[in-house]
């Protein structure tokens, strides 16, 4: 092990995971959760034959800076990855929601002294999302992460630090975009889609993932800073990391608040202005963008030292026909009817399209997704759905139910509408939110990632699980694909999450099962056999429920509204009786515990949170 000055200087970028975590925090003081030792890690690799590690990939624990106590996530990309399943998902969540616990602590221990003893979260991320091995726990993970970041707002600040080998990527790309401030050095990188799945999808010409140039220019931190998606860009050392958490630490939560890009109906908006400038000028690599805000020699600054960039760089944010899918009718399904859906559940003839509250959307914007109100059961109710059928003309990933840049910021948008016109009314009366869920993935392009996809749909995440914390029942219908990243953001935060049967064909997974084995390199066979058995791991209506994931299975589409409307009833009253816990991510964690589809998962937060117990006096009263 590295003496302490030898770890304060050496390369972030090259540490491991253990080495940033103890770096991060003061000398000495860092505490780990659930280390090695405790051998706990997860039981569902070794059924398809992938070596463990004892900390499963992921270093959780706690720290100081000062006598702030910070919650610290350091992701292992050596270890599949960095990629997200049950175990690793639940140290993170737990050691999230101790933050939060601390903070309650520290403030009522010392009142007058709680700013200089605030509790922080810090998260390294280095990770490709989910992990494909257990892929609906590592999907079902990313929401409780997402959920438990918007229980910290406000109250403790959230820190991206990115900055190793494998970037943030996939669904945690949603996730670093929904933290409150983001550390990187040269060497991060942040996205949704990585560059060798876009060529894959969309061909070489669309992007070149062996080009790395290209790959930094793109999704790099001198990108992100320009664009103002990275709030510090440093040195590639620990200490500068330590040295700028540190002086996030003392920074006020008013100010903190300030530092985010997604989050509000206001900045929502600003983000659609980029969208809108990226659609419109339809670059052809980001250094297009970089001379538009007003960087004369763009071509100059991937070569230049971080010193020499932050010297010159002008960062200032620029604020300046559908086609039908030849899609085959299959009978007995609703893939493809979204419209169809919302006229099947809502009140005759009550659905008002693109409109909420007075407000009025551009019909033009967002063509893949579907929003307004409509009555339910004689209640005006916001009705969100994404379009298969449409076709997106700036956007030519949108289309087939896609979920765009613009399509997510218009979700986002009608959610920060509704709650804006329920804002003073009391709990009982806070209108309703229904998805309508039939989604294959989000965009994946080139122009997708100059503008930041990630922050589209984890600007949506975050839209719903306010909604939802703010007291508006919010149910998810899925009615045919529910894959990947977009169901995360177009149905994870919802209380509850309905599904047709698999008699309509209705899918929820993280990718086809071809796609695992090429980028997992295991047997495709191996892959089916498992994939008639292992909830973890299957696709499926069926074995998501097991996991707690859908709370109901709808047998019939007649049924659709009805189970709906009950849902909606049974969610109103868990939130007027206090029972908000039993609801959304957290609760289907569970009900996943309950179902027996997630029984390690409580273990892991169980365990995290008796560690602490053990030493909390060490950090409350530091």
């Amino acid at each position: 092990m590295k003496n302490w000055t030898e770890l304060e200087n050496s390369s972030f970028f090259d540490a491991n995971a253990r080495e940033r975590a103890l770096g991060m925090v003061d000398k000495g003081t860092f505490t780990e959760f659930l280390n090695p030792l405790d051998r706990y890690c997860s039981p569902h690799l070794p059924v398809l034959g992938t070596a463990v590690e004892f900390d499963d990939g992921t270093v959780c624990g706690v720290g100081l800076l000062g006598k702030h106590p910070v919650f610290v996530v350091s992701m292992e990309g050596k270890f599949i990855g960095g990629a997200i399943g049950e175990v690793n998902g639940g140290k993170m969540v737990a050691t999230i929601r101790l933050a939060l616990k601390a903070a309650a602590d520290i403030k009522a221990k010392y009142p007058e002294e709680y700013a200089a003893r605030r509790p922080l979260v810090a998260v390294s991320f280095e990770t490709g999302g989910v992990r494909l091995h257990e892929a609906n726990a590592g999907l079902l993970a990313h929401a409780e992460v997402m959920d438990a970041f918007q229980d910290c707002r406000g109250i403790v600040p959230v820190v991206a630090v990115v900055g190793s080998k494998v970037g943030c990527f996939g669904g945690m790309g949603f996730v670093a975009a929904a933290t409150d401030v983001i550390v990187m050095n040269e060497e991060g990188r942040i996205g949704l889609t990585g560059p060798e799945v876009i060529e894959q999808e969309m061909g070489k010409d669309e992007f070149d993932a062996s080009n790395k140039a290209l790959v930094y220019r793109t999704t790099g931190a001198k990108h992100k800073y320009i664009i103002q998606d990275c709030n510090y860009l440093v040195e590639d050392k620990i200490g500068e990391f330590h040295k700028t958490l540190a002086e996030v630490a003392e920074i006020p939560m008013a100010e903190i608040e300030k530092m985010r890009r997604i989050g509000s109906l206001k900045l929502v908006q600003e983000q659609q202005e980029l969208v809108k400038l990226v659609g419109d000028m339809q670059p052809k690599d980001s250094m297009d963008l970089w001379k538009y805000f007003g960087n004369e020699d763009p071509a100059a600054l991937p070569e230049m030292t971080t010193a020499e960039f932050l010297k010159v760089v002008n960062a200032e944010y620029a604020v300046k026909e559908r086609r039908n899918m030849n899609m085959e009718e299959l009978d007995n399904t609703m893939i493809g009817r979204g419209r169809d859906a919302i006229d099947m559940i809502i009140d005759k003839d009550s659905f008002q399209e693109n409109i909420i509250d007075g407000y009025s959307f551009d019909p033009d914007y967002g063509p893949g997704s579907v929003v307004g109100t409509a009555k339910l059961n004689g209640k005006p109710t916001t009705i969100i759905a994404n379009d298969a059928m449409a076709f997106n003309d700036r956007f030519p990933v949108v289309f087939g139910g896609v979920i765009g840049l613009e399509e997510g910021y218009k979700m986002a948008t009608a959610v920060y509408r509704t709650m804006e016109a329920d804002k003073d009314k009391p709990l009982p009366e806070k209108r309703a939110i229904v998805l309508i869920v039939d989604t294959p993935g989000n965009g994946p392009g080139k122009m997708e990632e100059i503008a930041g996809m990630n922050k589209s749909t984890g600007g949506y995440q975050l839209a719903l699980a306010e909604a939802r914390k703010a007291g508006h029942p919010i149910v998810a219908m899925v009615i045919g694909r529910a894959i990947s990243g977009a169901f995360l953001c177009h149905g994870l935060q919802a209380d509850h999450i309905l599904a047709l049967s698999k008699d309509f064909g209705t899918m929820i997974h993280v990718m086809p099962l071809t796609s695992i084995a090429r980028i997992t390199k295991m047997d495709i066979e191996r892959l089916e056999e498992l994939s008639t058995s292992n909830p973890v791991f299957a696709a499926g209506v069926d074995f998501f429920y097991k996991l707690g994931g859908v709370q109901e299975i709808v047998n019939q589409v007649e049924d659709m509204r009805e189970v709906i409307i009950r849902h909606i009833d049974e969610v109103a009253k868990l939130k007027a009786e206090g029972k908000g816990e039993l609801l959304g991510p957290w609760g289907r964690g569970i009900l996943g515990n309950e179902r027996g589809g997630r029984t390690h998962r409580m273990e892991a937060i169980a365990k995290v949170n008796a560690e602490f117990a053990a030493v909390a006096d060490k950090y409350i009263n530091a």
